[in-house]
């Protein structure tokens, strides 16, 4: 695919993860504009559309990302980054998150990636709710702006915002400009060239009921969470190694296959975009290769291992990852998270009692199943899970679920524990 034009001084190039988003615009528009950050915060009292479109007009001259647009060029696309774009502000009693795209579109407009309403919020206030298309957004520079907001409604009139001289067609036009190292491009190579489909959970769907996407939440009893925190201090891991090795546990205990391959989101923003609006992710594989019937404590530090050298060798974009293994590699059904409390505003499991099990109302499935672990104030883990059951059915998903909270409990204590010994003593099943 051609990406860039430089014929025109206003049109720039676009990044690889960029790139993936257009390509799924061309061929799946619903699902491309149902990937979405979302945010929201409440107006002072009193205050409504007015506020609303002066934070809306200056966060739109701060970041370019909110003035781009796509457009086909020839066999590509390009960014066309305008000096100026009014955002419409709709204002409705609730937002309508209805998606009805038009198969004969080719083009997007600022309007197709920002959506912005006005709805009543708490004590007759009114909230302001933003959406963010992920082709022009990650979990970082949502979190950015939805800071920026907020500083400027605690601190209303005239600001100064220093210019920023990094652009996000800086990054892009790095990331297509540059050469990836032998180091690289040899890591994945090697992990990869024979990796087969993932078979450590079997699709059983589509759901009798018929449902488009659900969401599963359970916050984990104390004694879990208690585990886990000992166990990622003990074998030296990070949150998020913890959660993949309690994974690559619990689907090898529950399938009998001892090579599994995990899928997350990893950001590949380097310091000098740090202010930067734009998607700085990518999607890397977690592929761990376990003995026969290994401990937890050997899951634990294979799993350590494999966190740390996809992380080392992160910047390689997954198009170009397909391009070098001359295929697209098998997409593994899991995809794993984790956010400590800073990283997110699901303050619904600050009010949840320790055990709590609830399924939240659901649209949209990004990923067959997607997990994320997350904190609360005071440190207490919960998993929740979006999935999608026209592929695993709703009890499908719930019993792996309860089986995470089983297996952390039971091996979290016991760590010396097999995964044959985990099967057999909680007779787990696929």
């Amino acid at each position: 695919m051609s990406i860039l034009d430089d014929s025109d001084t206003a049109l720039a190039p676009i990044s690889y993860c960029e790139e993936a988003a257009w390509q799924e615009f061309v061929t799946d528009k619903f699902t491309f504009f149902n990937r979405l950050f979302e945010f929201k915060l409440t107006l002072p009292p009193g205050a409504g559309m007015g506020l609303a479109r002066e934070l809306i007009t200056e966060i739109t001259s701060r970041h370019e990302i909110f003035r781009t647009a796509f457009r086909p060029s020839g066999a590509g696309v390009v960014r066309q980054v305008l000096p100026s774009y009014e955002h419409q502000i709709t204002e409705a009693d609730e937002p309508d998150f209805t998606v009805h795209p038009d198969p004969a579109q080719t083009e997007l407009t600022p309007a197709d990636l920002v959506t912005i309403w006005v709805c009543p919020g708490p004590d007759g206030q009114k909230e302001l709710l933003v959406d963010l298309n992920e082709m022009i957004s990650d979990a970082w520079s949502s979190a950015r702006v939805h800071s920026e907001l907020l500083e400027m409604l605690a601190s209303p009139g005239p600001r100064e915002q220093a210019e920023s001289t990094a652009l996000y067609a800086d990054f892009a036009r790095e990331q297509r400009e540059r050469t990836l190292p032998q180091e690289l491009t040899g890591y994945w190579l090697s992990l990869l060239e024979d990796v087969a489909e993932p078979a450590y959970i079997r699709a059983d769907g589509p759901d009798p009921s018929g449902d488009p996407a659900g969401e599963r939440i359970i916050v984990f009893t104390d004694d879990a969470t208690a585990n886990l925190h000992a166990l990622c201090s003990k074998y030296r891991l990070s949150s998020f190694m913890g959660a993949v090795a309690l994974m690559n546990l619990v689907l090898a205990a529950r399938s009998g296959e001892r090579d599994i391959t995990l899928g997350t989101i990893a950001s590949v923003r380097a310091g000098r975009w740090a202010d930067v609006q734009g998607n700085f992710s990518n999607l890397l594989l977690l592929r761990t290769i376990m003995p026969p019937d290994p401990s937890f404590e050997e899951i634990l530090r294979l799993s350590r291992e494999t966190v740390l050298g996809a992380l080392a060798h992160k910047d390689v974009p997954q198009l170009r990852l397909t391009e070098l293994l001359g295929k697209e590699p098998p997409l593994p059904p899991v995809r794993v998270h984790y956010l400590p409390r800073k990283a997110h505003h699901y303050d619904v499991l600050d009010s949840k009692p320790s055990g709590a099990v609830w399924n939240e109302y659901a649209t949209f499935a990004t990923w067959p199943i997607e997990l994320g672990f997350g904190e609360d104030k005071n440190r207490r883990v919960s998993i929740w899970a979006s999935y999608d059951p026209r592929l695993y059915t709703h009890a499908t998903v719930a019993r792996l679920l309860a089986d995470c909270g089983d297996v952390l409990r039971l091996a979290g204590s016991e760590p010396q524990l097999t995964c044959d010994n985990v099967r057999e003593r909680l007779c787990l099943e696929p």
